[in-house]
């Protein structure tokens, strides 16, 4: 037994197994900690310990076809390192810091699309959503190649549209063999396609940045849930506050949308809903107003 002493750095861990026939029963570790105000006396502390591979390993069977989406994982980069096997593309939740500087929240919806091949050097994900642009995969240690489609790159996507899509490997096209959904692109190859759900995009409702500047402005997608309504529209502070002037259209899911060409900077609006305004129920961040009193804040930038 060896001895955790913070002067002299001497330690020692002691391992305790419950069932010694089984490496897979908890175990549980106790730690002997020597107090410097008391040489004499020692001070245990026990923890229980759960093996390293049930906290930061998500294999395969974790993403299975069946899941559906009230059942959606979480995932940290951690977890997918470990991913064993290439599966059709899903819905999930990812925490990632880099999250934050992009959406405002570290918990991220986005859907993942996985490739294996441990002899390839570069994969890239193709999709007709975005035009076809090459997006880098990242290889994690067992050899499955894995890309995160981010909110902003469908969330102006209509409930039931598909998304046809590809793997450039190495300098050629490949469909996704774990995807049982694909068809011919008439050149004799096929291609992929996910659908997207009512709960693929639903969360994606309220003001989002759905793509990069257009001439010093950005577009930004208004987007709200009203099946029952008949008319809404759009008043704010980048239109005078006049709802005739952004009229949203409604999609046949029961969405309301328009797109809006927005120079960076703080902006203030409301919904106009059959006649009633109303805040942007999936935006929480408010602001007050003298005229409106409570109204919904989007920071464009």
């Amino acid at each position: 037994m060896y001895i955790i002493d913070f002067k002299n750095k001497l330690k020692k861990i002691c391992f305790y197994n419950k069932n010694k026939n089984s490496a897979l029963k908890t175990r549980f570790l106790t730690l002997l900690f020597f107090l410097k105000p008391l040489r004499q006396h020692f001070f245990y502390v026990t923890f229980s310990i759960i093996p390293a591979a049930a906290l930061f390993s998500y294999d395969s069977s974790h993403l299975t076809t069946e899941m559906q989406s009230e059942n959606i994982k979480t995932y940290f980069p951690k977890h997918l390192s470990k991913l064993r096997e290439a599966v059709p593309p899903r819905v999930i939740y990812y925490i990632d810091s880099q999250n934050y500087l992009r959406f405002g929240s570290l918990k991220t919806k986005g859907v993942l699309f996985t490739y294996k091949n441990p002899r390839a050097r570069n994969v890239y994900f193709v999709c007709d959503n975005n035009k076809f642009k090459k997006e880098q995969m990242v290889r994690n240690e067992k050899g499955v190649w894995y890309y995160i489609l981010p909110p902003e790159k469908y969330s102006d996507i209509t409930p039931g549209v598909r998304l046809r899509y590809k793997y450039f490997v190495d300098g050629l096209f490949e469909h996704d063999i774990s995807n049982s959904q694909f068809e011919s692109d008439g050149a004799n190859t096929f291609i992929s396609y996910f659908y997207y759900t009512e709960d693929n995009v639903r969360p994606s409702e309220g003001a989002m940045i759905i793509n990069s500047s257009v001439n010093y402005a950005k577009t930004v997608l208004f987007r709200l849930y009203a099946p029952s309504a008949s008319n809404v529209s759009l008043l704010g502070s980048f239109n005078g506050w006049n709802p005739e002037m952004d009229v949203l259209r409604k999609t046949e899911n029961g969405y309301f949308e328009i797109k809006k060409n927005l120079a960076a900077g703080e902006y203030i609006y409301l919904y106009q809903i059959d006649g009633e305004i109303k805040l942007d129920k999936a935006n929480n961040d408010l602001r007050s107003h003298e005229v409106y009193g409570r109204v919904t804040y989007v920071n464009v930038r």
